[in-house]
């Protein structure tokens, strides 16, 4: 357990009393004092000099630029939609990302934001993905913003500085399933090493506000998982998107979900006695969407078909991609 949390001051300017804690932040990283990972630290961002990273390995938003080269986990299609899907409650004030590697999604949320100047935390447990999100938020246009933490679900959930208006995760998925694959991206891929949905839902509801959102991004399968497991500890699905690849494919590639504390939903005692008792109605007082990533078009003069991306990704995702990236150019699924 974290025996001190360092504050942000992002929390300070919107009243979050942080809860006791024997030191505060006054350096760019100092280390917290955890048994069970005596290295774990948080940062606050400041710009430093930086080397400009190749090409290949920057992906351009709109208003921001993303390095990804050190992650495992390479920016791709599921952080995007999710992102761009996310809705931060009405005047947000603190924004939790759980396993921020490259920080897009941090990014993403502090885009958003900018009306409230939420106060937006990350946290990663590999250390390689902790540098790449600090050299992102150093070089983004809200440094000041942006807290980042290398630490663990479990170590921030025990002794987090704030509860959250939003939190927002893509998760690791795998479940039981073998691993020969011992690579940093295997590791970041597997739910049963580094963060169990159990622990994951059970945190998650502990650090929401009373009106707070849970946003995550899972295959269908693995996403029924959670569903289940999201109202063991008293979370109610709320909202989800089905994305597609493709117009013709029968079934959908993810769930993109948002969960609430049950007890301030609507019919929220109702839902939970049925999912309680196994009702494959889970997620019947959702509003579920649908998406289709990928159309083929037609070239009008040479008659050649490709695959590009649809008009509702483009729309959904306007406010973040690069106007020149809608194109096919990210790895879908893989």
């Amino acid at each position: 357990m974290l025996q001190s949390i360092l504050s942000c001051p992002g929390l300070a300017r919107h009243g979050y009393a942080p809860r006791a804690r024997s030191a505060c932040c006054r350096t760019r990283s100092l280390a917290c004092c955890s048994t069970a990972n005596p290295a774990a630290s948080v940062t606050t961002v400041t710009a430093p000099e930086q080397k400009v990273p190749p090409k290949s390995s920057v992906f351009r938003f709109r208003h921001f630029d993303l390095a990804h080269g050190k992650c495992a986990q390479k920016m791709g299609t599921d952080s995007m939609l999710l992102g761009a899907w996310a809705q931060p409650p009405p005047e947000t004030q603190t924004i939790l990302d759980v396993g921020t590697g490259t920080g897009v999604l941090a990014l993403m949320m502090a885009q958003k934001t900018q009306h409230s100047r939420a106060a937006v935390h990350a946290i990663d447990i590999d250390a390689a993905a902790y540098q790449q999100a600090a050299d992102n938020f150093a070089a983004s246009p809200w440094p000041d913003r942006l807290l980042l933490a290398h630490a663990s679900f479990q170590q921030w959930a025990a002794a987090a500085p704030c509860k959250y208006d939003l939190i927002i995760s893509n998760p690791p998925f795998f479940l039981q399933s073998s691993k020969p694959d011992r690579s940093a991206r295997a590791a970041a891929r597997h739910a049963d090493d580094v963060l169990p949905f159990p622990q994951l839902a059970a945190g998650a509801a502990a650090l929401l506000q009373p009106s707070g959102r849970l946003c995550l991004v899972l295959p269908p399968v693995e996403g029924q998982r959670f569903v289940q497991e999201a109202v063991q500890h008293g979370l109610l699905l709320t909202r989800s998107l089905h994305v597609f690849t493709k117009a013709q494919d029968e079934e959908p590639k993810r769930h993109i979900m948002q969960f609430e504390l049950a007890e301030h939903c609507c019919n929220a005692a109702a839902q939970q006695l049925e999912c309680a008792a196994g009702s494959s109605s889970s997620s019947s007082s959702s509003a579920v969407e649908r998406l289709v990533v990928m159309q083929k078009v037609t070239d009008p003069v040479s008659g050649r078909q490709q695959q590009l991306y649809s008009e509702q990704y483009q729309q959904l995702t306007a406010d973040f991609h690069h106007p020149s990236l809608f194109k096919p150019v990210l790895t879908i699924y893989s």
